[in-house]
């Protein structure tokens, strides 16, 4: 009777120490393992689509002989801002011969092409050859959201029309946030301000030897404007 007790008491303490272990077992599980989390995956808010911003120009044509001015059209997605963005024309030399805005045509908010219009009028180039620029509209001023398209042009040096262009006598205009913009027309910038526009408080804004506005580049200007981009 003796030893039937005591192999229950050995037993029960068995089975004591084993849920005892158990349970540490469990405890140490519980806290020893990662807590995982499920996670959402996110994506760029931009087209559902997932096709990249591009652009089409339809006019002016490949080959196609350029006179002043220029009607530029094509189609364009995720290129505006406010409805429009930048165009460029230069002459084989780099200078900048007339810049204006391409203009949507429809709803620019859209992630479908919109199409796009934009004149330029410009004097004769000194050079046959030449380059049209069109830049997507950019006001974050993030170099990742950067991007423009090139396209080769050609002029027709020997219209008549160019001797009896108008030579432009309006005004040019500082415009800008932070009044850092010379043109004949009023324009709107990023308002992204950078210590360089300073300098422009005090400089000139004329029409230049191209026939277009622009800041006159005295010594002075070039001095600020060095020490300001440092």
């Amino acid at each position: 009777m003796e030893s039937t007790s005591s192999w229950l008491l050995v037993s029960l303490a068995g089975i004591l120490i084993f849920m005892w272990v158990g349970f540490l077992i469990i405890i140490h599980n519980l806290y020893a393992a990662p807590i995982v989390i499920p996670t959402v995956a996110t994506v760029p808010v931009y087209d559902p689509s997932g096709k990249a911003p591009s652009v089409t120009i339809t006019s002016p044509r490949s080959g196609e002989l350029l006179t002043s001015p220029l009607t530029v059209t094509g189609e364009a997605s995720g290129w505006y801002f406010e409805g429009s963005f930048p165009v460029e024309l230069k002459d084989g030399n780099g200078a900048i011969l007339a810049q204006g805005q391409a203009v949507a045509q429809g709803d620019w908010t859209t992630f479908a092409p919109v199409p796009f219009k934009a004149g330029l009028t410009f004097a004769k180039p000194a050079t046959a050859s030449g380059e049209l620029v069109l830049k997507k509209d950019n006001p974050s001023g993030l170099n990742a959201n950067n991007a423009q398209v090139s396209v080769p042009v050609q002029f027709n040096l020997a219209d008549r029309s160019w001797r009896s262009a108008p030579v432009p006598t309006a005004a040019c205009l500082v415009s800008g946030c932070s009044g850092e913009l010379c043109s004949d027309q009023n324009m709107v910038s990023d308002c992204i301000y950078f210590p360089e526009y300073a300098c422009y408080k005090t400089a000139v804004c004329a029409r230049q030897r191209n026939g277009k506005c622009g800041w006159t580049q005295t010594a002075a200007l070039k001095t600020c404007l060095a020490k300001a981009g440092k």
